[in-house]
């Protein structure tokens, strides 16, 4: 959240996380692992896929992106999922 909150100051973007499944129990040295890569994806889907507030506004969007984490177990995997509402790849 903090990370997220940070990033739209410094991008003049409005910017609120939503996260589901965070009850998951993970090692310790995999969090720190998933970290660093969750920290790059969303400092990505906010750099390069959310728009400016004026551009969101001009596409019917609300001002404020939305970037959401997704996490799910099952028997044989962790499933994570990252998405912004951003204006999508060309």
């Amino acid at each position: 959240t903090r990370t997220v909150r940070d990033l739209g100051v410094s991008l003049k973007k409005q910017l609120t996380l939503k996260v589901e499944g965070d009850q998951l129990r993970v090692d310790h040295k995999l969090v720190e692992i998933l970290s660093q890569c969750l920290t790059h994806a969303v400092r990505n889907a906010a750099d390069h896929g959310v728009e400016s507030p004026d551009e969101r506004k001009k596409a019917g969007k609300s001002p404020i992106g939305v970037i959401s984490i997704s996490v799910e177990e099952t028997p044989e995997n962790i499933i994570l999922s990252l998405r912004d509402d951003g204006r999508g790849m060309d």
